[in-house]
């Protein structure tokens, strides 16, 4: 595999753009989950989970229709309040349709879960039918440190299905040390499956860590991380379903922010970083092997006025061909949620050379009139996800600053393409309904 870098010179943002200054501390972190193809919903459902930790807060979830376009009318609310953390929901489902929610609160994992495929979330260890509006029962920790005896708050999530089609959650702990949450069983039925009281979290190891990411890898899961010392660790599953013990590899690294894995079409294991500069990273295994390339750049922003690196987001997944794609927020403040542009990038060809990022952009109509070229500098930086639908078009749902109280869609038909930057909503699909709080 070959790389290339791109250095962008300068960065424009649309002058017709709203971009703000986050003002609060409410709209913390959006994910989504795609769904069953049916005739109203041709590309698959999506179903979206915003959290806010606001006085009036909690997890917010609505999904579109099954037998005609559009959303649900309302938004639905799980309690209790999530914590302000970007990092504290996720969303996933399992190999047998059943979507699955968990967020931290005040550093304890709760859990919303669908008894079967389509079926409302139940939140309580009797199965009730709904838990909208109410306290979740089906919770997780603080969990006692088996090593200095104390209980630790968790602080991180992530998710993953095992190729067996179990879901799993890996989360993290202010000691730095990550446990797995498995689901107990894919069978269906009418009690809790994960996070329930048959669902014991196992510790995998670790200690000093503060980012996590997980992907499927050959025939088990993978898990990258970094350490409080800038440096990046990964862990593997050599027989499927269980956690290889500790020592992590270590893969170096110098003030690493975060790092993300994902597997590539040749099942090589690739990594990409954000670096304490606001450069991207990139690492992999060489195919047929287990042993790394090094760390190299694949994309600067440089130094200048407006050029303040990348993240906090990044996103890395890959396409139904199983090329691999990222992305990124490139920063134009250091001291706002809002200022910026989204970008992509990806290999071309399949498990190929890294191309130079695209930048995306809109056509938006304001009062000053209609941009064609609006590059997104009001959407949230944070607040800000994607799934992939049925025929392998990327959507983005991000919380718009621009208009009070509302998620948006867009959606990148090809996204192996660089010719694919101009980005529209769903055409002839309803917007989802106005938030009930302000983010």
């Amino acid at each position: 595999m070959s790389l290339r870098i791109f250095v962008a010179a300068s960065i424009l943002i649309s002058s017709l753009s709203a971009p703000m200054a986050f003002g609060g501390t409410q709209s913390a972190a959006i994910s989504v989950v795609s769904g069953a193809v049916t005739s109203a919903q041709p590309q698959g459902r999506f179903e979206v989970f915003v959290a806010n930790s606001g006085s009036n807060g909690g997890i917010f979830h609505n999904w579109e229709l099954s037998d005609q376009p559009g959303w649900n009318s309302q938004w639905m609310t799980y309690k209790p309040i999530p914590d302000n953390n970007p990092h504290g929901l996720v969303t996933g489902r399992d190999g047998n349709g059943r979507i699955a929610v968990a967020w931290i609160a005040k550093g304890t994992i709760y859990f919303a879960e669908a008894f079967s495929s389509n079926a409302s979330l139940s939140c309580s260890v009797g199965g009730a039918t709904l838990c909208a509006g109410t306290a979740s029962s089906l919770s997780i920790g603080p969990v006692n440190d088996p090593y200095d005896h104390k209980n630790h708050k968790f602080t991180y999530l992530t998710m993953a299905m095992n190729p067996n089609g179990l879901l799993e959650v890996l989360a993290l702990t202010d000691r730095g040390r990550v446990y797995s949450i498995k689901e107990t069983a894919n069978t269906g039925g009418s009690s809790p499956w994960l996070g329930g009281p048959a669902t014991v979290p196992h510790l995998v190891g670790g200690g000093d860590l503060k980012n996590i990411s997980v992907a499927a890898f050959k025939n088990g899961l993978a898990l990258a991380a970094t350490g409080k010392d800038g440096k990046v660790y990964v862990k593997y599953q050599t027989v499927p379903g269980t956690w290889d013990a500790d020592p992590w590899q270590n893969l170096d690294g110098d003030k690493v922010q975060e790092v993300h894995v994902g597997e590539s079409s040749a099942h090589q294991l690739e990594l990409v970083a954000l670096g304490g500069n606001g450069d991207i990273y990139l690492n992999y295994q060489a195919v047929n092997s287990s042993s790394y390339g090094g760390w190299s750049v694949i994309y600067s922003f440089g130094t200048g006025p407006g050029l303040n690196g990348f993240g906090p987001t990044i996103l890395f997944d890959h396409a139904h061909d199983g090329t691999l794609f990222l992305i990124t927020h490139q920063n134009a403040s250091d001291d706002s949620q809002w200022l910026g542009s989204f970008w992509k990038g990806f290999q071309a060809p399949n498990n190929g050379t890294w191309l130079q990022l695209v930048g995306y952009t809109t056509t938006i109509t304001t009062s000053l009139g209609t941009d064609t070229d609006a590059g997104f500098g009001w959407l949230n930086r944070i607040a800000f996800a994607m799934s992939i639908d049925y025929y392998g078009a990327v959507h983005y749902f991000a919380v718009n600053h621009g208009i009070d109280n509302q998620v948006v869609e867009y959606v990148d038909p090809a996204i192996g393409a660089s010719t694919s930057y101009r980005i529209e909503p769903p055409q002839g699909t309803p917007t989802l309904p106005a938030l009930p709080f302000n983010p």
